[in-house]
């Protein structure tokens, strides 16, 4: 059985990224992307009945989309440059995306906020990275 199919590498994704900004709303192909970590979560809650020590259920009440792109200074520069910001946490409404170039597989995150941009300069370093964490308001799957 041929299983090749369902095993995708770093070089198969393309991650794309549109935001509003004091220049209005532009779409980039993110070229040179270190890492790109996402995740959902739900908060649950333990339920308690007087009387007891044990939980009596167990209850979730929000989703989370957090996730985190590292990629190269310069992309991120040109791209900022073009929305009218200074640091990627003044866009807003932002929308990212990870599709396989195949199409098999994506995941679009919605109303992305930007919560921290952080980057460091270092002495003989070949290249420049900026981390980005955001929060998202929804995430689909096609």
């Amino acid at each position: 059985m041929n299983l090749n199919g369902l095993v995708f590498t770093s070089s198969d994704y393309k991650i794309t990224l549109s935001a509003t900004g004091p220049n209005g709303r532009f779409p980039i192909i993110l070229n040179i992307v270190e890492s790109f970590d996402y995740s959902a979560k739900k908060e649950s809650e333990y339920i308690h009945v007087i009387g007891t020590d044990e939980p009596q259920a167990l209850k979730t009440n929000t989703s989370t989309y957090p996730g985190k792109i590292t990629i190269e200074a310069g992309e991120l520069e040109l791209f900022l440059i073009a929305c009218g910001a200074v640091f990627i946490t003044q866009l807003y409404d932002a929308t990212i995306s990870i599709v396989t170039l195949k199409g098999d597989l994506v995941k679009i995150f919605k109303s992305c906020v930007f919560t921290d941009h952080s980057g460091a300069v270092k002495a003989k370093d070949k290249r420049s990275l900026i981390s980005i964490n955001f929060e998202s308001l929804g995430a689909a799957g096609i």
